[in-house]
């Protein structure tokens, strides 16, 4: 036991189907996290809002085959403007989470900007990708990034 006195699951431990339920129910919470953080108009859109649907209907049908109905993932970007000299820049901070996602697949986090240049952003995407291999793989951790 650990110290919240709930069982620790391993990941051999779970189906299939268990496995998604869990990355799923984790992706929610943390995009229910983010959109509560990024609340004004304009600051995070979901590409297809339909995901999150899928997402919820899979959740409540226990019978259904996670590959047959998850065709998609939850994909969305994260806009914030920073001050640049007088000036307000808007840096866009995209997010892709496959449907594995934490326990199993990385979140692909992307930064784009005006202020970065190409090289930049190359760079800064490599960095988010060493720190996303450092994290604990058992809770969603794009909120930190």
């Amino acid at each position: 036991m650990d110290t919240d006195d709930q069982p620790t699951i391993q990941l051999e431990q779970l189906n299939e189907r268990e496995l998604y339920v869990q990355c799923i129910s984790k992706q929610l919470e943390e995009l229910d996290l983010l959109s509560s953080i990024y609340c004004t108009p304009g600051e995070m859109h979901i590409f297809d809002a339909s995901v999150i649907s899928d997402f919820n209907d899979f959740l409540n049908t226990p019978t259904v085959v996670p590959t047959q109905v998850l065709k998609a993932h939850l994909d969305y970007v994260i806009s914030v403007s920073v001050l640049h000299g007088k000036s307000k820049e808007k840096v866009d901070i995209r997010i892709e989470l496959p449907n594995l996602y934490p326990l199993l697949e990385n979140a692909i986090v992307t930064v784009i900007s005006a202020l970065l240049g190409k090289a930049k952003e190359m760079h800064l995407k490599r960095e988010i990708e060493k720190y996303i291999a450092s994290m604990d793989k058992s809770e969603c951790y794009v909120f930190q990034v």
